[in-house]
């Protein structure tokens, strides 16, 4: 799956999410993607979102952290996780950097399209 999920769910009131482990992330890749054109990239990334989107789901925090390549192909780490989120949590859950956080999460209002359109240009 390109979203990574194994399991999701609820513990003791706790969202949790489980999904395997992966080497590297683009941010630890550093932009150093041997062998994958950055346009298939940012292709394969956008139709990934776009399927979410058309099933009404936003993956909440789209950044060079939260995606993976196995053989080339990318991989969304953490999708739903963040919507699992009540509203006041979602700006810092896993926050590595506010420049990875779209304004609306900062306000605390809802998850959109927006959202995950502000994350594709972090991963860009």
């Amino acid at each position: 799956s390109q979203l990574g999920i194994l399991g999701l769910g609820f513990s003791d009131g706790q969202a949790w999410l489980k999904r395997p482990y992966y080497q590297n992330t683009l941010a630890e890749l550093q932009g150093d993607l041997p062998g994958v054109a950055p346009l298939s990239l940012i292709r394969a990334l956008i139709r990934i979102v776009r399927v979410l989107h058309e099933g009404r789901v936003y993956h909440g925090h789209l950044c060079p952290s939260n995606v993976t390549l196995q053989q080339g192909v990318p991989i969304l780490l953490d999708p739903l996780f963040r919507s699992l989120l009540p509203a006041e949590e979602r700006a810092r859950a896993s926050v590595s950097s506010l420049a990875d956080v779209a304004p609306e999460l900062i306000a605390g209002v809802p998850l959109t399209r927006s959202v995950d359109v502000y994350g594709l240009g972090t991963v860009c």
